[in-house]
């Protein structure tokens, strides 16, 4: 149980950092588009 726990948690991390990298490059190049 808490095996499964630990790997869940490790999903959420890894889902969390794959969107806020998919955000910062958004941002990014919106900032390129607007400049």
């Amino acid at each position: 149980m808490y095996r499964y726990m630990m790997k869940e948690l490790m999903l959420i991390i890894a889902g969390l950092t794959v969107c806020a990298v998919l955000f910062l490059l958004v941002l990014s190049q919106g900032a390129a588009a607007s400049f």
